[in-house]
C-alpha cells in the first residue's frame, strides 16, 4: 500500500479579519468568541466610606476576552492623606463592572510595608458582584478575613500589587 504525503496546513502571511466572531471547539453558543480588546485604564485609590480619592493613580492593563477581564495594577507609595483610617481602600475605576451573578470575584496581591492585623499573613485582592471597584483584603489561618483599611497603609510608602480575572 502506498501512503500518500501529508497535507501541508494553509500558512496566512497577513490579517485576518472576521465578522461576527469565530467558533472555538464547536458551535455552541458557549464556543463563540466575538469580543476581544487589550487596553489601559487609570486607577485611583479611595477610602470606602467618603469616596473622596487620594489622587493616586496607576495604569492598569487588561485584556477583555468575550466576558472575562484580566486586569493587572500596581500602586507605589500610596498617600492616605484625607482618608478616614477605619475605611477599606478602594481601588476605583476597573475598565468593566463586574457581573451580578457571582458574590466576589478573587485575585493575587502583593503588598509591602502594609500593617496586617490579628494573625492575618497574606493579602488578596477582591471584586464583589456588579460593581467596578476592588478592595484588598487581608486574611490568615483561623481567622476571618477582613478588609484592608487606609489606616493599616504606611502613607507614602506602602505599595500594591494585583493581578484579578473577573467576568
Amino acid at each position: 500500500v502506498a501512503l500518500k504525503a501529508p497535507i501541508a496546513a494553509p500558512v496566512f502571511t497577513g490579517d485576518i479579519t472576521v465578522a461576527g466572531g469565530v467558533y472555538l471547539g464547536g458551535t455552541g453558543a458557549a464556543n463563540k468568541l466575538d469580543y476581544y480588546e487589550v487596553g489601559t485604564i487609570t486607577l485611583t485609590t479611595s477610602d470606602a466610606i467618603t469616596g473622596g480619592t487620594t489622587g493616586v493613580t496607576t495604569t492598569g492593563y487588561y485584556t477583555k476576552i468575550g466576558s472575562q477581564v484580566t486586569l493587572h495594577g500596581s500602586f507605589v507609595n500610596i498617600t492616605t492623606t484625607g482618608m478616614t483610617s477605619t475605611a477599606p481602600l478602594r481601588i476605583q475605576g476597573l475598565p468593566f463592572a463586574s457581573d451580578g451573578t457571582m458574590n466576589q470575584y478573587l485575585g493575587s496581591a502583593q503588598v509591602d510595608n502594609i500593617n496586617l492585623q490579628g494573625g492575618r499573613t497574606y493579602a488578596y485582592f477582591r471584586i464583589a458582584r456588579g460593581v467596578n471597584y476592588g478592595t484588598f483584603r487581608q486574611s490568615g489561618s483561623a481567622v476571618v478575613d477582613t478588609a484592608i483599611d487606609c489606616g493599616d497603609i504606611t502613607s507614602g510608602v506602602s505599595e500594591m500589587d494585583f493581578s484579578i480575572t473577573y467576568t
